[in-house]
């Protein structure tokens, strides 16, 4: 994933990956701590671009969604062990790096790490939701977790 990095090795067939992936995910939206609390997120502007930075705490393992198209990723802080596409790589501050479309990453993250993802926005859209639904494509057990959240919340007594 990066250039200053040695070649990643497989660790996992994609369809284990895809599995394992899955079972975190499911353990980790169980911890009900919410995410954007957790893990902040800016929103930056350019003409015909748009840029989704993220913060994460050193200490967390997290996942992301997978984009619906390929996107540059640039590091400008921190640390993690990454989990991508049947790969394990370090990333660190200072490393650019592309991914592929429908790519799925799960972080251990060693030091707080800003992560920003850059997607092409021709229209220049200003709306962050309208911009996640463009570029990002929740998991199954992701939309499941959340409709279960909405009907609990629904239930509860004013």
């Amino acid at each position: 994933m990066t250039a200053a990095s040695p070649s990643p090795q497989p660790v996992a067939t994609p369809t284990d990956a895809g599995a394992r992936l899955a079972a975190l995910e499911c353990h980790l939206l169980a911890t009900g701590e919410d995410p954007a609390k957790l893990c902040p997120v800016a929103h930056h502007f350019c003409a015909g671009l748009y840029a989704r930075e993220v913060t994460l705490p050193a200490g967390y393992v997290v996942i992301g969604h997978p984009h619906r198209a390929p996107c540059l990723n640039i590091v400008t802080a921190g640390r993690a062990l990454v989990h991508a596409a049947g790969t394990v790589v370090e990333i660190k501050a200072g490393d650019i790096f592309a991914t592929a479309a429908g790519v799925r990453k799960a972080a251990l993250v060693f030091e707080t790490l800003r992560f920003v993802n850059v997607h092409p926005n021709a229209d220049d859209l200003r709306d962050a939701a309208a911009l996640e639904v463009r570029h990002v494509e929740p998991s199954e057990t992701f939309i499941r977790h959340h409709e279960i959240a909405a009907l609990r919340a629904a239930e509860r007594p004013v």
